[in-house]
Parts: C-alpha cells; sequence; structure tokens
C-alpha cells in the first residue's frame, strides 16, 4: 500500500511542485473508500494532510460532470463555489510523529526508485505476457 501512496505523492510532487495540503478519495480511489484503507494504512499520516472520503464516490464523476456544467451556464460563479457542494463521509487528520516516519520512508524510496525503474518495467512485461497468454481464443 505504502508504495502506491509514495508513487502518487512523487507523481504530484513533480505535476506542480506545490505541497499537498489536502487529499480528497473519489471515483477513482474508491479501493480505498470501500476497505476503509485510508485509515488502516495512514493515508493522512502519508500525505501529512488531511484526508477527506467522498460521501457517495460512486457519483463523484456524474457530480464533476454537473459542477462543469453549472458553472458553464453560470449555475456557480466557479469550481471552488461548485466543490463547496461536495459532501465527505469521513475525515482524517495526520499523526505529526507517523507523518514524520513517512517522509523518511519516502526519502529512501526516491533514493531507490532510480536504481528499481527498470526492474518494474521488466516485472510489468512479464506479468503483461502472462496476461495476455491467459486470454481466451477469439
Amino acid at each position: 500500500m505504502e508504495n502506491r501512496g509514495y508513487i502518487t505523492i512523487t507523481g504530484l510532487e513533480n505535476k506542480d511542485e506545490q505541497p499537498i495540503v489536502s487529499v480528497k478519495i473519489e471515483n477513482g480511489n474508491v479501493w480505498m473508500t470501500k476497505h476503509e484503507l485510508a485509515r488502516l494504512f495512514g493515508a493522512a499520516d502519508m500525505f501529512d494532510a488531511q484526508v477527506r472520503v467522498h460521501a457517495t464516490p460512486h457519483e463523484a464523476t456524474s457530480l464533476g460532470a454537473a459542477f462543469a456544467a453549472g458553472v458553464g451556464i453560470g449555475w456557480y460563479q466557479d469550481f471552488a463555489q461548485a466543490a463547496r457542494q461536495i459532501h465527505f463521509s469521513r475525515e482524517y487528520t495526520p499523526d505529526p510523529a507517523a507523518a514524520a516516519a513517512y517522509q523518511k520512508h519516502l526519502a529512501v524510496y526516491k533514493a531507490l526508485y532510480p536504481n528499481m525503474k527498470g526492474a518494474y518495467e521488466a516485472l510489468a512485461d512479464y506479468q503483461s505476457s502472462l496476461n495476455e497468454q491467459n486470454q481466451p481464443a477469439q
């Protein structure tokens, strides 16, 4: 679980160089919501940010489209106003000591990743070839 979190953190850091302040768990990460992994593996601690779990993750995509339409027709002034309509079922706040520990782990991950990238790619290629072998003939 931590590896997936570190990949997400690294990707977000590389995207815009802004600190992560809040993480919202919605449709793309329903696996966290359904199994409450946000709490179990300490997503708030890992991201060192408040984690908010969408109240209706199965509706997140539809709501996003509706909010975009609402902004487009002037129902909402902007996306920030539309986003204030989102309801969350749970919120998790980071524990400072645990967040500091995750920051140390993240530094190790970042140091190791460049050397492991080729191995990860080879493993993905291998898994892909296994999946292709298990496909039924058409």
